[in-house]
């Protein structure tokens, strides 16, 4: 979870399934699976966007979407180790969703 510049983003993982769901001001954005290629690194890929995160000390990652926190990346950081998720009472999750468009 990281909230910069009044942006929520969270990555929710669900290592069951090997999948994860992304939301953005809880909303749901994107989702997919994962895949752990070396201790500590995970491939991520959905329809929307792939991208690679590598742990470090603590379980915190970086995150770079270029359309949010002007191009800079997130410093995600570990809330819980039990996955979570948000009801979907949104109207504007398609405008959300453009946010990843062209993300790296």
């Amino acid at each position: 979870m990281n909230i910069e510049n009044d942006i929520f983003n969270q990555l929710s993982i669900q290592p069951e399934e090997e999948s994860f769901i992304q939301y953005i001001d809880n909303r749901e954005v994107d989702r997919g699976n994962y895949e752990k290629v070396e201790n500590g690194k995970y491939v991520l890929a959905s329809d929307k966007q792939p991208f690679t995160i590598s742990l470090e000390e603590d379980n915190l990652f970086y995150l770079k979407l270029e359309k949010l926190n002007d191009g800079n990346p997130f410093v995600m950081v570990n809330i819980s180790d039990t996955p979570g998720g948000f009801p979907q009472n949104f109207d504007d999750v398609d405008e959300y969703k453009t946010l990843l468009d062209d993300s790296k």
